[in-house]
């Protein structure tokens, strides 16, 4: 009997010391548990309009974390019926459940893994999914010590937030609302044990690949409950009757604002990188959503027109889609208010907003800016005639015309930019010359693809975005200033705290105010005039803006300001091709921005232009741009100050 004892001991010691040095390795190679946090859980960036409303939703995992609190009762008792129905009693581990999964494992008939929510919280953050025996022991391990490092509740709270439910859905908050789209809050008996069903093979079983096998599971699981008295019988009996409907529920965005959103998103990553996916990001916008609405009707609306026009007149003879983009601006804080980069983001996920474009006539204002700039007025009287011009590329002459294909003789220089003359642009930029020209466009804000290198550049052969051209045509309402404009407001984390707040506006003199208003004013009346010869209505005064057409219709332009917004229009097509004969800026581009305008007046802050002290009205004959002693074939034209002692005298 002694030698019994003896044996006995002496196994029990050698098993203590076998078990002891075990659990040394384990603890040695195991991961530290302070790994384990919410805080590395992947969670799509969400954007969202100025307004509040969802414009963007990104991410592979579909994921939205909930404290323990925020678990209804419903949903806890259904998982815990499923998975682990002692969770509240066990010290992370089920001895009883090991021992039945240990010799099926023997026996060669595996009855599971015997794995406690504890269990499945630390291999799902901390280990592999590998089916070893070493991986099973540091799991046994590491949900020991997880029980005193973690209270029953935050641990729970791991795994609702954690666990995979089919779909891209991680966490039973994102997996509700995208299987049953209804309040969390209310969920159901029947709904709670449906996901708690998927549980066991997301992939194969849950609502939208096999409903009837995902009833079936959630049926069993209702009868746990009911078992287990987590549930009446009046309640279980309801619940096996309800159906389980296939139909899914994925994030709905509230506005349409695809090229903006996906422009958004990118600006994230640069900044955050990948870890964007895991801070739980909220990014406010400038975008406003009435805005945003009436851009997006504009553009399908008046596209739609051309292309029953072109269909009617044969216009697009290779079948090429008529594509559109439209930008709106506040020109005094910088906020991105409607922003379209495209007809159709399904078909074509390429960005005009941002595609850098032949401006055409619209760089015209610039010209005459810098000529006034430099002396001249809009009274000074240039000749709008022929002119050739020896193409040194192509060895041959080139010779501009109107578009009218008429000539205007002798013409005061406001009447030439209202005109959109040709050869009076070339003019002007061959007597300032080339340097002093890209000189003004440099402080304008326009960028080097922008450089005028030959005269046909007068003519806006250059390279910039619809973007770009609102910005850098700003300073024309805003009295020579530029701003930097934005699309991000402010950037929270998953707990509100703030990681970025817009603050600058960064303000910038770009053009004298006296040179901005004349312009301006130029661009008033240009605007005036067009829109009473084509009897077209535009219910606000104070707006101004320039037609732009490039050679054989291939972009057409109209940019522009109404109030505080700025906008740009483009029409033209992807690969370049002609829009058609008799196709120009001002019958594409400009009832887009019309359309906008007149739309979005309620929405508009109404602006006084103020006129500079150091500018004066001064009477002038219409024909020679002279001061004129009466009032027969007169008008009245502004001029600096500094210009009154030369046109007096």
């Amino acid at each position: 009997m002694l030698t019994v004892i003896k044996s006995l001991a002496l196994f029990f010691q050698i098993m203590f010391i076998f078990i002891g040095c075990i659990f040394l390795y384990v603890d040695k190679n195991t991961p530290n548990l302070d790994l384990i946090s919410e805080s590395e859980l992947q969670q799509p960036i969400r954007i969202y309009s100025k307004d509040g409303k969802l414009i963007g939703f990104f991410g592979i995992e579909r994921r939205e974390l909930i404290s323990f609190e925020q678990i209804p009762e419903n949903l806890k008792n259904a998982v815990l019926a499923a998975e682990d129905k002692d969770y509240f009693n066990h010290s992370g581990v089920k001895i009883s459940s090991l021992v039945r999964a240990l010799l099926g494992e023997l026996t060669g008939s595996p009855s599971g893994g015997g794995g406690t929510i504890s269990m499945q919280v630390v291999r799902s953050y901390l280990l592999s999914t590998e089916r070893t025996y070493e991986r099973k022991l540091k799991e046994i391990y590491l949900a020991w010590r997880l029980e005193e490092f973690m209270s029953k509740e935050e641990i729970l709270q791991l795994y609702f937030n954690k666990t995979f439910l089919g779909n891209r859905n991680y966490g039973f908050k994102a997996a509700y609302d995208y299987y049953f789209g209804k309040n969390f809050n209310e969920i159901s008996i029947a709904d709670s044990a449906t996901l708690a069903a998927i549980l066991q093979r997301p992939s194969a079983i849950n609502p939208k690949k096999d409903p009837a096998k995902t009833k079936k599971r959630r049926n069993l699981i209702l009868k746990r409950m009911f078992e287990e008295d987590l549930i009446s019988s009046n309640q279980y009996q309801q619940s096996i009757l309800e159906n389980v409907d296939s139909k899914t529920y994925p994030p709905i965005l509230e506005l349409e604002a695809p090229h903006f959103s996906e422009s958004i998103r990118k600006k994230v990553l640069q900044i955050y990188g990948s870890d964007a996916f895991k801070l739980g990001l909220n990014v406010y916008t400038t975008l406003d959503s009435e805005m945003q609405i009436n851009a997006i009707n504009s553009v399908n609306e008046n596209l739609f027109r051309y292309q029953q026009n072109a269909k009617e007149n044969n216009l697009n003879e290779n079948g090429t889609p008529v594509e559109a983009a439209f930008i709106a601006m506040d020109y005094t804080s910088g906020e991105i208010k409607a922003y379209v980069g495209g007809n159709n983001f399904q078909d074509s996920k390429f960005d005009r907003v941002t595609a850098k474009l032949m401006p055409g006539s619209t760089i015209k204002p610039f010209i005459y800016s810098c000529a006034f700039e430099n002396g001249l007025r809009p009274a000074t009287v240039v000749v709008d005639g022929p002119i050739i011009v020896k193409d040194e590329l192509l060895e041959d002459y080139w010779r501009p015309k109107n578009n009218s294909g008429n000539f205007h003789g002798p013409v005061r220089l406001r009447e030439s930019l209202i005109e959109s003359l040709n050869s009076v642009s070339i003019k002007l930029t061959d007597m300032l010359g080339f340097e002093k020209m890209n000189s003004c466009f440099d402080r304008y804000g326009f960028s080097s693809s922008m450089d005028i290198k030959d005269l046909s550049g007068a003519l806006g052969n250059g390279l910039i975005s619809p973007y770009e051209l609102a910005q850098t045509f700003s300073i024309f309402p805003n009295s020579g200033t530029s701003v930097d404009f934005f699309m991000i407001e402010k950037i929270t984390n998953r707990k509100g705290e703030v990681y970025f707040q817009n603050t600058s506006k960064g303000n910038k003199e770009r053009l004298g105010k006296e040179i901005a208003f004349i312009t301006r004013e130029i661009l008033k009346e240009g605007l005036d005039r067009f829109l009473k010869f084509r009897n077209l209505n535009l219910v606000i005064e104070n707006a101004g803006g320039k037609t732009g057409t490039t050679n054989d219709a291939r972009d057409t332009w109209f940019v522009g300001y109404a109030e505080n917004i700025i906008a740009s229009s483009w029409v033209g097509k992807d690969d370049g091709s002609t829009l058609g004969d008799e196709q120009f800026g001002s019958s594409n581009a400009l009832p887009i921005w019309l359309d906008f305008m007149n739309n979005s007046i309620d929405l508009l802050d109404e602006t006084t232009f103020v006129i500079p002290e150091d500018i004066t009205l001064v009477r002038i004959d219409k024909n020679t741009g002279k001061v004129a002693s009466t009032f027969d074939n007169a008008i009245f034209e502004y001029f600096l100050d500094d210009d009154l002692k030369d046109i007096l005298n």
